[in-house]
């Protein structure tokens, strides 16, 4: 957050800034108790969550997880940021959506979207992406429905694979692509 700070500082410079950090699998309802305790103290605060999205992940990959963090943004659904967004806080986003909820902000609106890929020209290469957007007044926009697919190719499922598969299931024979690749699908 060292980063955003001074522009912070800088645009409101009578303001005090108190950062938190939540550890990845901070549970909903102490998230939940955070924000209550917030809304107590100081309802007119402005949060700013400062999250990297998609990690080590081809360029293709990480904006289609991205698209589903997205959706969850647009939809402010704390529970599928949570369970699935490939993001290094779920839980500060989920404080996020939250405080949108309860501040009547529930229009988010995405200023621009990054991938270290693209911006390096390289689509095969591990990234990071982010998102610049925040929760306004306004009617939510509607995300658009859609459903994505994964496809792979040059796959055998003979002897042992076969073997894996038939006795523990398609998720355990694809288990070294890493838990993360199907979180977008």
């Amino acid at each position: 957050i060292k980063l955003i700070l001074g522009n912070i500082q800088q645009t409101f410079p009578n303001s005090t800034i108190v950062p938190l950090i939540f550890k990845i699998d901070t549970p909903k309802s102490e998230i939940q108790q955070v924000h209550d305790i917030l809304q107590a103290q100081c309802s007119n605060c402005f949060i700013v969550a400062s999250v990297d999205f998609s990690h080590y992940q081809p360029a293709i990959l990480a904006d289609l997880h991205d698209d589903l963090t997205y959706r969850a943004l647009e939809n402010r659904d704390d529970d599928l940021l949570l369970s699935r967004a490939e993001v290094d806080s779920p839980p500060a986003l989920a404080l996020l959506t939250m405080w949108a909820n309860s501040h009547n902000t529930l229009r988010f609106t995405r200023d621009n979207h990054t991938n270290s890929g693209v911006l390096v020209g390289n689509n095969d290469i591990e990234t990071t992406t982010h998102f610049y957007g925040w929760y306004e007044t306004g009617e939510p926009i509607e995300p658009e429905k859609n459903v994505t697919f994964l496809f792979g190719g040059d796959m055998m499922f003979g002897r042992m694979i076969a073997h894996t598969f038939l006795s523990k299931g398609l998720q355990t024979s694809l288990d070294q692509l890493g838990d993360r690749v199907f979180w977008g699908t």
